[in-house]
């Protein structure tokens, strides 16, 4: 494999000098430095080691080892001027296909996979071009200031990142906050947002879902997508998916509250969000624009009869988004 050498001026590791750092290529164009102990590996703020946003990843065979890695180069899509929030130049297929399908390639551009340790963790959505939406609990509160979160926006295949060279930018994540009165027993106020280093450039792939907008009713026709597992404690889904439901009454089964939540799922529970889908948005078509209407939160199992899933009401939580973007 080609190996890249890098400089001590982009990646500070203590006791490692610059020729005995290299980059060499793992899989599918990702670049990682080799092994170095966890205390001695720092990444730095400056640009230059990826195209992209370098990130840090733990050797799980060894907690104690830690590495630099890049992502494939790729080639950025043509910023889209003006665009409006929740639109898509790839129109989503209108499917309603019991137990969801694959998504059309970037047909949800203000989908996001939150990534921890380089792999995915948790679904998001992109609300402005430095700022994701996603679940509370898909963060480690003593991992916050790790370096082992990061966000890749404009992706459909995990396994294929070429499916479209142009596409998928993974970003580093400058801040992250969480709901103060977050309430990790019951889930209430289930909702965090991702401030991230630098801002994205929205593009035919990537663009901004829209927050402010009618909350859908019950029985309205709502739209869930993510690389969450496809069954209860199965494997995760490498490509997206997207699936169909409704807003439901069901959720009395919970401890629900209606102010702050939002109840979905299909009559038959064919259709739910799994594992991997947290964090995810739950969208709602008013006016031909999509809002994320709810944050994925929690469940009975995936799709379990008489287990509706239960999604953070984000409408409620307005004033609060607006008060974390506008502060420095």
């Amino acid at each position: 494999n080609m190996l890249y050498l890098t400089t001590l001026s982009l990646l500070f590791v203590v006791g490692v000098t610059a020729n005995q750092l290299e980059l060499s290529v793992i899989e599918n164009g990702k670049r990682c430095t080799q092994w170095v102990p966890l205390s001695s590996l720092s990444i730095s703020m400056m640009p230059g080691l990826c195209s992209g946003a370098p990130y840090a990843e733990r050797n799980a065979a060894d907690s104690g080892s830690i590495r630099a890695c890049c992502d494939a180069d790729v080639v950025p899509t043509k910023p889209i001027p003006n665009q409006e929030c929740g639109k898509q130049i790839i129109t989503p297929t209108q499917t309603r296909i019991v137990g969801g399908s694959e998504a059309r390639a970037h047909s949800w551009p203000w989908l996001i996979s939150f990534q921890r340790n380089g792999g995915h963790s948790c679904g998001g959505t992109l609300i402005d071009t430095q700022h994701v939406l996603t679940a509370a609990h898909c963060i480690d509160t003593e991992e916050v200031n790790s370096g082992i979160y990061s966000v890749v926006t404009g992706l459909h295949d995990h396994d294929n990142w070429n499916y479209d060279r142009r596409s998928p930018q993974r970003h580093r994540i400058a801040k992250i906050f969480i709901h103060n009165q977050y309430d990790t027993n019951t889930q209430e106020n289930d909702i965090a947002i991702l401030r991230l280093d630098t801002p994205v450039t929205l593009s035919e792939h990537v663009n901004i879902a829209c927050l402010q907008g009618p909350d859908p009713e019950v029985n309205s026709n709502v739209m869930i997508a993510g690389w969450g597992t496809t069954s209860f404690q199965g494997s995760v889904s490498q490509k997206l998916l997207q699936a169909p439901i409704k807003i439901m009454n069901g959720c009395h089964v919970y401890n629900f509250n209606n102010e702050k939540q939002l109840c979905g799922g299909t009559p038959q529970f064919h259709m739910d969000t799994c594992q991997g889908d947290s964090g995810g948005p739950l969208m709602y078509q008013a006016n031909g624009q999509w809002h994320v209407s709810g944050v994925v939160s929690y469940g009975n199992g995936c799709a379990f009869k008489d287990f509706p899933g239960v999604y953070t009401r984000v409408s409620h939580y307005i004033p609060w988004i607006n008060q974390i973007r506008s502060t420095a």
